[in-house]
């Protein structure tokens, strides 16, 4: 179905925007990538709901690579674009200030500690969220696990469609029901799933059949501080953000793309991998937390959960996590 002048208008108005917020950044000289999503929602014939949102990086062959995002609010007026505001922001991390020049990594050593920045939430995604979703309760390897504590006491996990204006943000799912915070996890302890009824059924346009998603992930802070983690640890890895995921249904093999991965000694960066493919098992995972973070940010960058070839956007807090190296390089 062709796009509507008015959504294709407010489109080009984000881009336009996006260009001017941008252009203050030329002193880099960066490869810019974007995207831009424009989305309506009905839920019932007087309920539509809209969300617009920008995001994309900036490459530098002197800098690491900035990733961005940025949410707009088209003003009380959603049908004009007069007053419209794009609020961007970009991830930030310890690793801005460390030399493009470091060396490459050849061999990653699974004895070492692995620090994971606020932008690695991804990991919990493919690790309890779809393992908790209606139709893979029976064969998940986390329903032997609900009611029972099994994680780090300071871990604390919900699916939280009432968030305003993210990218799983709503008040309805695409049925009708009443969307609402899910707590899965607290303090370690498994509580729930996200089941039939509980208001998080998604689907990804008007010719898609509804199915339980999640909306946005919120992994809580602890009381760690994350600076400490990099001087007490001698030898120790750190995940700069992740890139994809894939869980593989009904078993506990997660499958993941990371972004730079620093190897830290005494709390100085030695060497790199620009990326890194790893596996892991969930529970393993799960038990091999050491410390939660106190920084919880939202990752700025628009998020795709991909079911059954269906795509739905949704956001990512979380702070930084400190875990026993359980992965394993593909």
């Amino acid at each position: 179905m062709r796009l509507c002048d008015e959504v294709l208008a407010k489109m080009d108005r984000m881009q336009r925007d996006l260009e001017q917020v941008l252009a203050t950044y030329d002193i880099i000289q960066p490869e810019v990538s974007t995207h831009v999503l424009y989305r309506e929602r009905w839920t019932h014939p007087d309920r539509k709901a809209h969300f617009a949102s920008v995001w994309g990086t900036l490459r530098s062959e002197k800098r690491w690579n900035i990733a961005f995002g940025g949410l707009v609010n088209h003003g009380p007026d959603t049908s004009t674009e007069e007053g419209s505001v794009l609020n961007l922001s970009f991830r930030r991390g310890i690793w801005e200030d460390w030399p493009r020049s470091l060396p490459h990594c050849a061999r990653f050593r699974d004895i070492y500690p692995v620090i994971c920045s606020p932008y690695c939430a991804t990991l919990l995604h493919e690790a309890v969220i779809h393992a908790l979703e209606q139709e893979y309760l029976k064969n998940s390897p986390l329903t032997p696990k609900i009611g029972s504590p099994f994680c780090h006491p300071e871990l604390t996990l919900s699916d939280d469609p009432e968030l305003p204006g993210l990218a799983g943000s709503m008040k309805f799912d695409d049925t009708g029901n009443p969307a609402s915070q899910t707590q899965l996890i607290h303090r370690g302890c498994f509580l729930g799933d996200l089941s039939l009824g509980r208001g998080v059924m998604r689907r990804a346009s008007y010719k898609s059949l509804p199915l339980v998603r999640t909306t946005n992930m919120v992994i809580h802070p602890g009381t760690s501080k994350p600076v400490d983690w990099l001087q007490s640890a001698r030898d120790c890895y750190l995940i700069a953000w992740i890139e994809s995921g894939k869980w593989l249904p009904g078993t506990q093999t997660i499958e993941i793309v990371t972004g730079p991965v620093f190897r830290i000694h005494k709390g100085e960066p030695t060497s790199f991998f620009p990326e890194l493919k790893l596996r892991f098992q969930s529970l393993t995972f799960l038990k091999a937390f050491l410390e939660i973070g106190d920084d919880t940010r939202l990752d700025p960058l628009v998020h795709w959960c991909v079911k059954e070839k269906q795509g739905v956007p949704m956001h990512l807090l979380s702070p930084s996590l400190l875990v026993d190296n359980c992965f394993r390089r593909i």
